[in-house]
């Protein structure tokens, strides 16, 4: 059609306020250009009239892509769960109905869903069964930049490998026709807007500039009462405010968790009170937060449950980095808040399935072992671990630096989601990973028994820090590797141990008899280790004042050196 000839016409006619003059000639060519189609609104899901408003949020995107027609870009960042879909799907709605422009809605999955969304938008487009495969997504990018005014939203842009980030350069000598980049894809006229979610906080600085990505983390405590009360479609009863309170604390204020447990308690009318006993209960605890609740608002064939969708960032992590795995799996076995840094750190360390191999039971007394001096133990040895693994965990993000005002004497430490230990640890307990579990449960038995600094007032207060962690850590991993376990006897020796050098003979003296009778279970009461642990017990009972059961167990110790000595 370009540059056809239509022959002489006159000016009145055809081309309305054209001057030509008498007996003269207008010239006219036409040619093709796009076709500019009535606004589209290509989205999978219905607004959600429920939307809790998270004004910082919504504020913060308003100012990084404001209402004009230039071209720009941003992205929300955050745990599976914490509400990234809903936010970009309310702020699809409110643009569409603000400024009328075209809306498009990608699934960033995998290559499929995208290319499964896109045939969507050509469906729209009018464009569908004219190209295919790469030509196709190439059609609908140059498609949508013909438009004048638009926003695309590309969901769950999880793995960014798919859209060339973490790859180095490429090489056109060595590419196939076969390789596909499908950031290539995505439209970058001169107008227009593209707004991404994603897991990884890596997409800031990447697909996105660097100042413009939004963390979307756990609400406010407002927030998710109301979210709470919304989805239960019930206010909180004056009786059951604290029941309530604690129950959000439970889920970490994460709106997934939130709309899940009410949305439970709303269709199989339960006392809040009885839905949070059952939360507390170990395995009961797993079985409720399993439960997937039916949200018209997501993906059928996504997982809806807090357990199963956190899954998928374990993945993630475990296709990009084993070492960033091995911390992720054994971090679940400790206490979620105060981690040390140099307890992960040591958790990456390559050697860590040697060690648990040659850990034994040792036979010297508490005493001896508090007077270990060994520079090559494992607090030495996590020095040289590269940062990077640690970050790339809290890149994800799954754990949190937790700044406080003595992070400078006690250096940094982290908070992991308890929701995650739980997710993790439900993963693990399936009957295909129970040697995982043990392995894991195990190594974390060992790294903080063996960060246990010898005992003087100078490493109290670092020491204080891990009883949180090796009372966590004992209670897992009893359930798994069983009371009898090496591991499980040394790490209560050394919690002991500790006990015993801050003054909490009380706290000791009950792990002490407990470790005592399994000592005996596992060697024997004649055995050396044991009849010295009675030894160390009669000494915290001497300084306990305690002097007739000082004299019994004495006593009782002679009898049996007495008889080992005859055998």
């Amino acid at each position: 059609m370009e540059g056809q000839s239509f022959g002489s016409t006159t000016g009145h006619i055809a081309f309305p306020g054209a001057r030509v003059e008498t007996g003269g000639t207008l010239n006219v060519t036409v040619t093709d250009s796009p076709t500019v189609t009535p606004p589209l609104f290509v989205v999978p899901f219905e607004q959600n009239s429920y939307i809790i408003d998270r004004p910082d949020l919504f504020i913060k995107l308003d100012d990084l892509l404001p209402r004009v027609a230039d071209y720009q870009s941003a992205a929300l960042w955050g745990l599976g769960g914490s509400g990234k879909t809903q936010i970009a799907l309310e702020f699809a709605y409110r643009r569409f109905r603000e400024t009328g422009c075209s809306v498009y809605w990608v699934h960033a999955d995998n290559e499929a869903t995208f290319a499964q969304d896109y045939e969507k938008t050509a469906s729209k487009a009018g464009l569908a069964g004219k190209f295919q495969g790469k030509e196709l997504l190439r059609a609908i990018r140059e498609w949508i930049e013909t438009q004048p005014r638009w926003l695309l939203i590309i969901d769950n842009a999880d793995n960014l490998s798919i859209f060339g980030v973490g790859k180095g350069p490429v090489n056109t000598t060595q590419s196939t026709a076969d390789e596909t980049c499908l950031n290539d894809y995505i439209p970058g006229a001169p107008v227009g807007t593209v707004l991404w979610t994603s897991r990884d906080q890596q997409i800031v600085g990447s697909l996105v500039g660097a100042r413009r990505g939004v963390p979307v983390g756990r609400t406010t405590v407002y927030e998710a009462t109301e979210l709470f009360c919304v989805t239960r479609n019930e206010i909180v009863a004056v009786e059951e405010i604290d029941a309530v309170s604690e129950l959000l604390d439970q889920l970490d204020h994460l709106p997934l968790a939130v709309s899940q447990a009410a949305a439970y308690i709303r269709r199989r009318p339960t006392p809040v009170a009885e839905y949070l006993s059952r939360l507390k209960e170990g395995k009961e605890r797993w079985r409720v937060l399993q439960k997937s609740e039916h949200d018209r608002h997501r993906r059928r064939e996504v997982p809806n449950s807090i357990l199963e969708t956190w899954t998928i960032s374990m993945e993630h992590i475990r296709q990009e980095d084993d070492t960033a795995y091995r911390i992720l799996l054994t971090l679940p076995y400790v206490h979620n808040q105060n981690i040390p840094d140099s307890l992960i750190r040591a958790a990456a360390r390559p050697d860590i399935e040697e060690d648990m191999q040659n850990l034994e039971i040792t036979s010297s007394s508490t005493e001896s072992e508090d007077e270990s001096d060994d520079d090559s133990g494992l607090s030495t040895r996590v020095k040289n671990i590269e940062t990077g693994k640690v970050a790339k965990i809290v890149i994800f993000p799954i754990i949190s630096v937790d700044v406080r005002p003595d992070a400078s004497t006690t250096g940094r430490t982290y908070d992991m989601h308890k929701l995650f230990q739980d997710a993790a640890r439900y993963s693990l307990s399936q009957k295909s990973r129970r040697q995982e579990a043990a392995q894991y449960s195990e190594a974390a038995l060992l790294l903080v028994s063996e960060l246990f600094l010898p005992i003087s007032p100078e490493t109290w207060d670092e020491n204080e820090m891990w009883l949180p962690h090796a009372l966590q850590n004992s209670d897992w991993a009893e359930n798994i590797l069983g009371t009898k376990h090496p591991d499980i006897i040394q790490s209560m020796t050394s919690l002991a141990v500790t006990y015993i050098r801050q003054g909490k003979y009380s706290e000791a003296k009950n792990i002490m008899l407990e470790v005592l009778i399994l000592r005996q279970e596992v060697l024997g009461k004649a055995h050396p280790s044991p009849i010295r642990f009675m030894e160390d017990l009669a000494v915290l009972y001497w300084r306990q004042g305690r002097y007739d059961k000082e004299a019994m167990v004495r006593k009782e110790t002679e009898e049996l050196l007495q008889t080992r000595m005859e055998a």
